[in-house]
């Protein structure tokens, strides 16, 4: 990593980048020749740990390899921050798992664009570009004409099962490997802003669009442009998320929490077939004296709705290489999270972790078509 200063005297400007790359390889497995399933990733229902890319060993054929590269150059200031790299991005207040990106997913490449003014108001831009593990050709024979058609892309995933061959040979039973062969891009764009009125008080507001398997809109490429009239501009095709979240300090405790809405029929709220797709979290943290010890004690519930983050396109799905963009357990599922930090010393720290996680167990494509025929999921 490299710092380096640009201007200095009344205001400072710097610039500071960085490089860091990991390699792997695990052997064991019984002996057994492992498999590689890009449906199913590594650490698929674990928060602490994700892949950017894995395969098997070919000899001895019992392990697998995997390796994860990051970078970025930054231009900075006490103001804004431009940041072009790749990299883990974090956007909310939650220790266990944001609703919108959390640092769960693997590293992707993408532009951040953040700027302060005056500790009051902040404002967040990013775009980035994400692995949708899709093909352009599934056959195993990189040669073979079995190109995925890219209006299908642009069909009800439900009705893709019918009338794909390649969804059925590769992404429902998902039995030729990734490697080797181009896939389609997807990318996600999220802007927010935030108010301090008060000190203790913060509150943010985003709106975050996925769309693939085409070049980025302009109308996404202004930071400050509102999505939800943009993708109305596109026929609605895209994968839009609204959300909100806030911070509030009193004496020695900490709450907060969150809200995402992936579709709100506002007029419908109340009723039987009301389209509220909308997940939350909630969390408390609190200063302890635990034997003359510091000690900081923090609770989350965060519940994902079961039409949460899916969406009828297959290429608009927010997920990377695999891996839920938003909360790690993805759709249908609950999370109680606490954790008890002890700070013994400016060396030590003592940690006690709970976490009880529940996923359901339940058809993808029939919750997907059901929440789009407006039928009780």
């Amino acid at each position: 990593h490299s710092t380096i200063p640009v201007l200095k005297g009344f205001s400072n400007y710097w610039i500071y980048s960085w490089v860091d790359f990991y390699k792997h390889s695990a052997y064991g497995f019984s002996g057994n020749q492992t498999e590689v399933n890009e449906e199913y990733p590594l650490f698929n229902f674990n928060p602490n740990y994700s892949v950017n890319f894995y395969t098997s060993t070919q000899s001895p054929n019992n392990g697998i390899d995997f390796d994860e590269g990051q970078s970025g150059i930054s231009l900075l200031s006490q103001n804004f921050q431009i940041i072009f790299g790749k990299y883990k991005t974090n956007i909310g207040p939650f220790a266990s798992g944001n609703l919108s990106i959390s640092n769960n997913v693997p590293s992707f490449p993408q532009l951040m664009i953040k700027y302060n003014h005056k500790n009051k108001l902040f404002f967040s831009y990013l775009i980035g570009s994400l692995n949708s593990n899709i093909p352009h050709n599934y056959c195993q024979d990189i040669d073979a004409n079995c190109y995925v058609n890219p209006q299908d892309l642009y069909v009800d995933e439900w009705e893709l099962q019918n009338s794909a061959d390649w969804y059925n040979e590769y992404y429902n039973q998902n039995i030729y490997p990734l490697a080797g062969k181009s896939i389609y891009e997807r990318y996600v764009v999220n802007h927010r802003i935030d108010f301090k009125p008060i000190n203790n008080f913060r509150i943010g507001f985003y709106e975050q669009i996925i769309f693939g398997a085409k070049s980025p809109p302009f109308s996404y490429l202004i930071p400050i442009n509102p999505l939800w009239s943009a993708q109305h501009s596109g026929n609605d095709t895209d994968n839009l998320l609204i959300g909100l979240d806030f911070d509030f300090i009193f004496k020695k405790y900490r709450v907060y929490g969150s809200l995402i809405i992936d579709e709100w029929a506002l007029f419908d709220t109340f009723s039987d077939n009301e389209r509220n797709w909308f997940s939350h979290q909630i969390g408390l943290s609190k200063i302890l004296n635990i034997y003359n010890k510091k000690a900081l004690f923090k609770a989350e519930y965060s519940k994902v709705d079961p039409r949460t983050y899916r969406h009828r396109y297959i290429i608009n799905q927010p997920k990377h290489n695999g891996y839920n963009l938003g909360f790690w357990s993805g759709s249908d599922s609950d999370n109680l999270y606490t954790n008890l930090s002890i700070f013994i010393n400016d060396q030590s720290i003592i940690k006690f972790n709970y976490q009880y996680t529940r996923i359901g167990n339940q058809n993808d494509l029939e919750i997907l078509e059901n929440q789009y025929d407006n039928l009780d999921v």
